[in-house]
């Protein structure tokens, strides 16, 4: 009974607890530190935003430094001696411009300066980036040092040339390609048999070293123009072979058969076998023989033939006038050349021959 009434009261004290609700103080306290946290919230959350775009924005600047250092490499690779000239407006010799700007909108301004230092083996590149942060000019450089790029690896160039009529491999094709970048020049002749490389590429032409076999043409673009008697001229095209470095290029190709046709008189060209005995309309006139007497020493007259025009001949050397005169020689005109000199070794024997006799 005690236990019973004990739980009424307790159950009665809580409701009337609950019933009595906030004081106005208490809500203008929690209205006011709820306004604090959130205003602290927003601060924070504003400043990590302001953070994490600044952050952005520098990533992107060295990353767009880091791919203008590339480019830079890249192209000292072939133009380390001229690169001071290039810039990022497109001029000449590098061509670079600024269109990857696109990729990073916040990004105002690229610039790039190359000048030499210590002489023409090293070279100071410096990139500046101009970007827009927050209504402000941004501005990064950098600064690097560009040492000349050792010679690239060279590589090579092989394949079968084959006949059009037949398909056989086809010999004495010459075969020339020039290099773009200089107009350096080289050839080289296709064989009548196919071999295998070594490394693996079946070839009746080929471009490396005939004695070592090593790899001798410069990386780049090459222009090939092959040409054998009766065949058309075979020029991929017009297209360039690009070479790899440290590589054994492969081209196979085809020569067109197109026999010539033998020279017809009358076509207004003077063409081996064709004379001016034989085709006067394509060779002219034949010009007429030499006539002894005119004054003029002409082609396939001499003095012993036409001694009005070209004279008398000189008379024949006499030996004994003290003039050593072609044919005269020691042998059969001692008396105007001289007595002819001793062998080889014969001053030896001499000797050898006194030693003897005073044995």
């Amino acid at each position: 009974m005690v236990y019973f009434q004990y739980m009424k009261n307790k159950d009665l004290i809580f409701s009337k607890l609950t019933q009595k609700g906030f004081t106005l103080v208490e809500v203008i306290i929690a209205i006011a530190l709820i306004g604090i946290i959130g205003s602290a919230s927003w601060f924070g959350i504003s400043a990590i935003t302001q953070s994490e775009i600044m952050t952005g924005n520098r990533v992107g600047v060295v990353n767009l430094i880091q791919r203008s250092q590339e480019e830079v490499r890249a192209a000292a690779q072939s133009l380390f001696d001229t690169i001071q000239l290039c810039d990022y407006e497109g001029s000449a010799p590098c061509g670079f411009d600024n269109s990857i700007l696109s990729e990073y909108p916040d990004v105002t301004e690229r610039t790039l300066v190359i000048t030499e230092t210590q002489g023409s083996e090293l070279k100071t590149v410096r990139i500046s980036v101009e970007w827009q942060e927050r209504g402000i000019l941004r501005q990064l450089d950098s600064i690097t040092y560009l040492a000349r790029p050792p010679d690239p690896l060279p590589g090579s160039l092989v394949g079968v040339v084959r006949r059009s009529n037949g398909g056989q491999p086809l010999s004495g094709v010459s075969i020339q390609l020039t290099f773009l970048s200089t107009s350096e020049s080289i050839s080289e002749s296709s064989k009548s048999t196919v071999v295998i490389t070594a490394n693996g590429n079946s070839a009746n032409y080929d471009f490396g070293d005939d004695i070592n076999g090593k790899f001798r043409l410069k990386p780049g673009k090459w222009k090939i123009k092959a040409t054998k008697s009766s065949y058309k001229a075979f020029t991929n095209n017009g297209q360039a072979i690009d070479i790899a470095p440290g590589e054994e290029n492969v081209l196979n190709f085809i020569m067109q058969f197109s026999p010539v046709p033998p020279p017809v008189c009358g076509d207004g060209k003077c063409k081996s076998p064709e004379t001016c005995s034989s085709c006067v309309a394509d060779c002219g006139v034949c010009p007429p023989p030499p006539v002894c007497g005119n004054g003029k020493c002409e082609k396939g007259e001499g003095c012993g033939s036409c001694a009005a025009d070209c004279g008398a001949c000189p008379p024949p050397p006499v030996c004994g006038d003290g003039k050593c005169q072609s044919p005269e020689k020691c042998e059969t005109c001692a008396a105007d050349c001289g007595a002819c000199p001793p062998p080889p070794g014969a001053w030896l024997m001499d000797k050898c021959d006194e030693k003897l006799s005073t044995i």
